[in-house]
């Protein structure tokens, strides 16, 4: 028998845009140590899908994801969450405000964040290459 934790739980989930039903019934379990692609032509429903994971979306049917439901938990749920997505979004942050967003993160110590940005770029990759 599996006993592997479900980490994402859809039943029959479904989202529409007007009248375009771009998920319909998605029904799966995604599971604790299986990797998972997502793959279909553009405007299958993929990006739909992960933002309706993310509570970004509201849909029918029902969406478990770590035992929250994304649109009425999403804060908490975020707090257990990473998303990156493929091409990100533009900063909206000078250096400045970037440089004191990274120096309030638990990961790094003053000591190891220069004003510079390309010393800065540098140090913070070695930062999280001994993290992951």
């Amino acid at each position: 028998m599996d006993d592997k934790k479900s980490l994402i739980v859809a039943e029959n989930l479904s989202k529409s845009f007007k009248k375009i039903e771009v998920v319909k019934n998605f029904t799966t379990n995604f599971n604790e140590g299986e990797r998972i692609a997502l793959i279909g032509q553009n405007g299958a429903g993929k990006t739909t899908l992960i933002r309706c994971m993310l509570g970004h979306y509201v849909y029918d049917g029902s969406l478990d994801v770590l035992g929250y439901e994304p649109r009425t938990q999403r804060v908490e749920m975020l707090k257990e969450v990473g998303f990156v997505p493929q091409i990100p979004p533009p900063l909206k942050m000078t250096v400045s405000e970037m440089l004191e967003f990274f120096q309030r993160l638990p990961i790094l110590q003053k000591k190891n964040l220069w004003i510079l940005p390309t010393i800065w770029v540098c140090r913070l990759r070695k930062i999280w290459a001994k993290h992951f």
